[in-house]
């Protein structure tokens, strides 16, 4: 590995990446399930049900957009990890970031189908119901990002600690 000139300016760098993107990907997490619970709400009001529609798939598209940094991040730490464990907590990482990024894209085509089957009172319960249990995967799945996120932001932090102390390659 080549050495780097300012590690430290570096990582600082990819910290407050990282924790503005998580902060951006909560909040539009929490919008999302704003927009769910309004949709569910609305229930027999199909344009409530399409504007909060339009709100969940907007807040999904900027948690895919956070999680799509979040994960680039997480690569680029690699350049300075030092061992095997920092290593496998940046790809860990990743990979709940692909994951999510997985379920966002389901999520998008379950609230489409969601509306779609609102105008029809026999589908919407189906709709629903398969709404309910998507939306709970997906906050299980954000629970499972925040805390992998907290583990590489320590992560991240102690390495700045070393390269400030000179400690990195």
């Amino acid at each position: 590995m080549a050495k780097r000139d300012y590690p430290e300016k570096e990582l600082s760098t990819l910290i407050s990446e990282f924790e503005s993107t998580m902060k951006r990907c909560r909040e539009a997490a929490s919008s999302f399930f704003n927009a769910v619970s309004a949709m569910k709400l609305n229930n027999n009001k199909r344009s409530g049900i399409a504007k909060e529609a339009d709100g969940a798939l907007d807040a999904l598209y900027d948690v895919y957009e956070q999680i799509f940094k979040l994960e680039d991040v997480a690569e680029r730490s690699t350049g300075f990890t030092i061992n095997d464990d920092e290593e496998k907590v940046a790809w860990n990482l990743v990979r709940t970031a692909r994951n999510v990024k997985e379920k966002v894209e389901v999520l998008q085509n379950i609230v489409k189908n969601y509306l779609k089957a609102a105008e029809a009172p026999d589908l919407a319960a189906l709709a629903i119901e398969e709404l309910e249990k998507k939306v709970k995967e997906f906050g299980d799945n954000m629970s499972k990002l925040d805390m992998q996120g907290g583990e590489f932001l320590s992560m991240l932090r102690s390495m700045y600690d070393k390269a400030r102390v000179g400690r990195l390659p």
